[in-house]
């Protein structure tokens, strides 16, 4: 975890995966550092934020963890004010991604078509996709629920603003696996 007092939580979430069946595909070790809302997996792809709290050394070992595994790995350094990739993109289907105005080169969604928001805030490029062309939005992100619904998507609209007063998007409080 890139945050110090969040360092523990990794080997925690770990062997209780383990305890489930479920493999670890790998480590990050060393000095580096890779938090969950800085990767977002979709088919074969890793979008994975270089951020605050997901340093270079930690995307590589990350790369090297995902590339084994068939993964192709598109990485790109996170700008003010997101925390995370998270904020400034979600996964809405196989085919359409919701992000941020001026933050994405053309070709880093290469596959997929572009939904775009503004980037004036942390969470406007943060839903939740519940698959089938439905969203959980929070209901202050306007520019993505009026776009989503342009673009023929049903919006589940909800008040997560305390979640986000401590600077949390929606994506925070799932995984997906």
């Amino acid at each position: 975890m890139g945050l110090e007092s969040r360092r523990g939580e990794e080997d925690w979430m770990a062997n209780h995966l383990e305890s489930l069946g479920i493999k670890k595909a790998g480590n990050i070790i060393g000095n580096g550092t890779v938090e969950g809302g800085d990767v977002i997996l979709t088919g074969f792809i890793a979008f994975v934020g270089l951020s605050k709290r997901t340093n270079e050394e930690g995307v590589n070992l990350l790369s090297a963890i995902l590339n084994a595994m068939n993964f192709e790995v598109r990485s790109i350094e996170v700008p003010q004010p997101f925390l995370h990739l998270g904020g400034a993109m979600s996964i809405l289907s196989s085919n359409d991604v919701l992000c941020c105005q001026g933050i994405f080169s053309i070709d880093f969604f290469n596959g997929f078509s572009r939904i775009e928001v503004p980037r004036d805030s942390f969470v406007f490029g943060n839903v939740i996709s519940l698959g089938n062309h439905e969203v959980i939005a929070e209901n202050t992100n306007t520019f993505a629920i009026d776009i989503l619904k342009q673009n023929g998507y049903h919006i589940h609209s909800i008040d997560f603003s305390e979640f986000i007063k401590g600077t949390g998007g929606l994506s925070c409080l799932i995984l997906p696996v």
